[in-house]
């Protein structure tokens, strides 16, 4: 995600309790609900023992709109606009945020205004 200090940080989430590793370099850590954490995250191989969680797109619009009180709502309808622009399906989307209800409502105005 964006971050308005410009920094290029990468973002790690992590299960809500559990423990997160110190890393030397710069980070923002998020710590997400047990119960939704693996809802669209997809597994990237690195090689032939290493996978890294990445989350898919409709998760990450969903998770734009859930933090857009950090992120701020231009972050996450520029997000929309991308994916719908190349072939986002907004039914895909309001499937994903019907696990995020505190997003739902965000989305499916901005799906209304964007499509």
């Amino acid at each position: 995600m964006y971050h308005h200090s410009g920094c290029p940080r990468p973002d790690i989430a992590v299960p809500r309790g559990v423990w997160q590793p110190l890393v030397s370099a710069p980070v923002y850590w998020h710590q997400f609900d047990v119960a939704t954490f693996n809802i669209g995250r997809e597994k990237v191989y690195v090689d032939e023992t290493h996978t890294l969680g990445l989350y898919n797109a409709p998760r990450s619009i969903v998770d734009a709109y859930r933090l857009r009180h950090k992120v701020g709502p231009e972050v996450a309808n520029e997000a929309l606009r991308r994916w719908l622009r190349l072939g986002g399906k907004p039914a895909d989307l309001m499937r994903m945020s019907k696990d995020f209800p505190t997003a739902r409502s965000a989305v499916l105005n901005a799906l209304q205004i964007l499509s």
